[in-house]
């Protein structure tokens, strides 16, 4: 499965444990952001860049995470 996966500044220790869990079990996993070094980061156009990968048919899933997980629920 192919799967796209954002995670705002204060998720990204959970993004990258969850990127290595998925391909070890086989998927192919697309890291959209952001960087260990980026700074803060807002995480409402890396949830718009998400799901364009998922509408336009480049990623099968798509996994947002975020320090609170409570924007990102309601965007």
């Amino acid at each position: 499965m192919r799967i796209a996966v954002v995670a705002d500044h204060n998720a990204v220790p959970m993004k990258t444990r969850l990127i290595g869990w998925l391909q070890d079990r086989g998927h192919t996993v697309e890291d959209r952001g952001v960087a260990p070094d980026s700074g803060t980061v807002d995480y409402p156009p890396l949830c718009a860049d998400l799901c364009g990968r998922v509408v336009g048919g480049d990623a099968d899933v798509g996994i947002v995470l975020g320090g609170t997980g409570s924007g990102e629920a309601y965007g």
